[in-house]
C-alpha cells in the first residue's frame, strides 16, 4: 500500500487558476492507485491574508505606525472593505464586460497589496514577492527562510497554509515552486511543517527547482530543508516514493542525505501526464470571469533551438505531446462537470496540428482556449486562423521578438518578420487577440534594429492586442553560454557570489549595446503615443493570465 502524499502550490503566484503542475502529476498518481492530495497554497495564501480579519489587522499597524501620513491612512481605513469587494467582484462575470469597471477592480485589489507590503515589510503583489534582505537567489537565504519563517513578514499568514496542508495527515508532502516568486514561501512553509511536528519526507520540485539542478551539490544547506529536490517530469520520481513510502532512487532526484543523486541521469524519456485530476479541486476565489483549467498539450519544446533558451539544451526532457482527442474529452468533460469555460494550455508552443485539432474537437462547446504558439508557416492562411476563432481560440501568445531577420537568424529562433506580420493581421481579422512578446538587448542588436522594432510594433496598432517588452537576460544553459563568441560575447560570468543560484549571467560584447542605451531606447518607446495606448490595454500585473477575457477600452 503506497503512502498518502499531499502536494502542495507555494505562494506567491497570479491566483487565477489552479497550479497545471499538481493537476497532472495527482491525476498521475491517483490513476495507479496512489492515494494522492492536493492543496493550492497559492489560492489558501490568498484567501487568508484578504481575510476581512486579517486586513483589519495590517489597516490598525499601518494606522499606528504611519499616524502623519493621512492619504496612506486614508487607503489603510478603506483598503478592508474594498478589497473584499474587489475580490468578488473579479471572482465573477459583470466586471469584465467593462474596462473602467474592470481597471477599478483592479486598483482596490492593488490597495489591499500596498497595505499587506507596508504591514509585512516585504514587497507583496498579485504576481510577486520579494524581501527586503533575503533572496529567492540565495540558498543561505532560502534556507534562513526555512529556519526562522517569521524573517519573511508573512509567517503568520504561511502559518494558516501549513495548518491546512497537515489536516488529511500527510506521509509525505511535495511542495512545488514554479515561480521565482515562490520560493521564499516554499522554504518557509517547510520550516513551518516541521515546527508542527511534520516528520515525512518533504520534497521540492516544480520550474525553479528544475532550473536550478546545475548549480546544486550535495553539501548545501537546501538538502537539510528538504529530503529530496525533483527535477525534471516528477511522474515516476513521486509515483517510486510514494509506493515505497521513503526517498529511493530515481531520475531527476536529488538527495544526498538518502545517498541518492539523480540516478540514472536525463539518459531515456522520462514518462509524463497530461491528464489531469480534477477531484477535490474547489474553484471558488480564483480572480476569474468562471473556471479556468490549466493543461499542457505537450512536454518540453518542439523547436528547441533558439540559442538564448535552456530548453534547447542537450539534457533537457525530450518533446513529448499529448494525444489531442483524448485531451479534448477531458476538457469537455471538465466543462460538463466542474463549469470549465477558459482553457490555459501552458505549453513552450503549441504545434499547429495540436492547434488544429483543438479548435475541431472544441467547436460549438463554448470553452475558449490560449496559449503560446510558434510564427509558423500554417498560421500564415488566413482560412487556418479563422478556423482556430471558430474552435474557440481567443488569444495566441506569440514570441516575434524582433523585426531584424538577422538577428532572429542569429538567435536560432526559425521565424521570419514579414511572416509575423502575415499572421498578427490574420489573427486580427479572425478575431483572436494577440499577446506579441519583443526581445531587446540580443547580442549585436544595433540601435537601428531596436528602432526598426519599435517601428514594426507600431505599424499593428490593432493586431497587437496586448504588448510585453523586455530586455534580454543571459540565461544558464543553452547555445550561448556553450559558444558565446559565436554571438560577439565576452567576459562571460557570474552575477555576484551570494546569488549562487542564480540563472542568469552577466556579459560583454564590442558589438552589444549597453543596458543604459537601451532602457533609453525602450523609455522613448513607451512615451510614443501608439505604443503607450497598446501598452495601457494590457490587464495590470495579471497580464497574459487575464489577457483572452479583460475587457478592453
Amino acid at each position: 500500500m503506497s503512502a498518502k502524499i499531499l502536494l502542495v502550490s507555494a505562494p506567491v503566484a497570479k491566483a487565477c487558476e489552479p497550479d497545471p503542475a499538481i493537476l497532472a502529476l495527482c491525476g498521475f498518481l491517483r490513476a495507479r492507485g496512489v492515494d494522492a492530495q492536493m492543496l493550492d497554497g497559492n489560492l489558501a495564501f490568498a484567501k487568508e491574508i484578504f481575510s476581512p480579519k486579517r486586513l483589519s489587522a495590517f489597516a490598525d499597524k499601518v494606522l499606528a505606525e504611519e499616524t502623519g501620513d493621512k492619504r496612506r491612512a486614508t487607503a489603510a481605513k478603506r483598503a478592508p472593505i474594498h478589497v473584499a469587494e474587489a475580490i468578488k467582484k473579479l471572482s465573477g462575470e459583470t466586471v469584465y464586460r467593462s474596462f473602467h469597471l474592470y481597471r477599478s477592480a483592479i486598483g482596490e485589489l492593488s490597495e489591499g497589496y500596498r497595505l499587506a507590503s507596508r504591514a509585512t515589510g516585504a514587497h507583496l503583489s498579485a504576481s510577486d514577492f520579494t524581501h527586503p534582505s533575503l533572496s529567492a537567489l540565495s540558498s543561505k537565504d532560502l534556507c534562513s527562510a526555512a529556519e526562522n519563517p517569521s524573517l519573511l513578514g508573512t509567517a503568520e499568514i504561511l502559518d494558516a497554509v501549513a495548518a491546512k496542508a497537515l489536516e488529511g495527515s500527510p506521509e509525505i508532502i511535495g511542495i512545488s515552486a514554479t515561480y521565482l516568486s515562490q520560493a521564499l514561501h516554499a522554504f518557509a512553509l517547510a520550516g513551518l511543517l516541521r515546527e508542527k511536528g511534520f516528520c515525512g519526507p518533504l520534497i521540492l520540485g516544480g520550474g525553479v527547482a528544475t532550473s536550478w539542478k546545475e548549480r546544486l551539490s550535495p553539501e548545501m544547506g537546501i538538502f537539510g530543508v528538504f529530503d529530496a529536490v525533483v527535477t525534471g517530469p516528477g511522474e515516476e520520481a513521486l509515483l517510486k516514493i510514494a509506493t515505497e513510502g521513503k526517498i529511493v532512487p530515481s531520475a531527476g532526484v536529488l538527495a544526498p542525505r538518502h545517498g541518492v543523486w539523480d540516478e540514472g541521469g536525463d539518459s531515456g524519456r522520462r514518462e509524463v501526464s497530461f491528464s489531469p485530476s480534477l477531484e477535490g479541486l474547489d474553484f471558488d476565489g480564483y480572480l476569474s470571469p468562471a473556471p479556468i483549467l490549466p493543461v499542457s498539450a505537450s512536454r518540453g519544446c518542439y523547436w528547441a533551438r533558439c540559442a538564448f533558451c535552456p530548453e534547447a539544451a542537450g539534457d533537457r526532457q525530450p518533446y513529448a505531446a499529448a494525444n489531442a482527442d483524448e485531451l479534448s474529452e477531458i476538457i469537455l468533460r471538465a466543462k460538463k462537470e466542474r463549469g470549465v469555460r477558459f482553457v490555459h494550455f501552458t505549453d513552450n508552443a503549441l504545434s499547429p496540428l495540436h492547434l488544429q485539432k483543438f479548435a475541431e474537437n472544441l467547436k460549438g462547446s463554448g470553452i475558449k482556449w490560449y496559449g503560446f504558439a510558434r510564427l509558423e508557416r500554417q498560421l500564415e492562411d488566413p482560412l487556418f486562423m479563422k478556423n482556430m476563432a471558430a474552435g474557440g481560440c481567443a488569444m495566441l501568445q506569440l514570441g516575434i521578438e524582433s523585426a531584424s531577420k538577422r538577428l532572429l537568424d542569429l538567435m536560432r529562433k526559425g521565424i521570419d518578420p514579414d511572416r509575423a506580420s502575415v499572421i498578427v493581421e490574420n489573427a486580427r481579422s479572425a478575431g483572436i487577440r494577440v499577446f506579441g512578446y519583443f526581445l531587446f538587448g540580443m547580442p549585436t542588436e544595433t540601435p537601428e534594429e531596436a528602432r526598426r522594432t519599435i517601428g514594426w510594433i507600431k505599424s499593428h496598432p490593432e493586431a497587437l492586442t496586448f504588448l510585453n517588452l523586455s530586455l534580454m537576460n543571459f540565461p544558464r544553459g543553452g547555445e550561448m553560454e556553450a559558444a558565446p563568441d559565436q554571438f560577439g560575447l565576452e567576459n562571460v560570468r557570474g552575477r555576484d557570489e551570494k546569488n549562487d543560484l542564480s540563472l542568469y549571467l552577466e556579459y560583454a560584447g564590442k558589438e552589444t549595446m549597453e543596458r543604459r542605451e537601451l532602457r533609453r531606447i525602450l523609455t522613448e518607446a513607451k512615451r510614443d503615443p501608439v505604443i503607450k495606448k497598446m501598452l495601457l490595454r494590457s490587464p495590470p500585473w495579471l497580464t497574459s493570465n487575464h489577457g483572452a477575457f479583460a475587457p478592453l477600452p
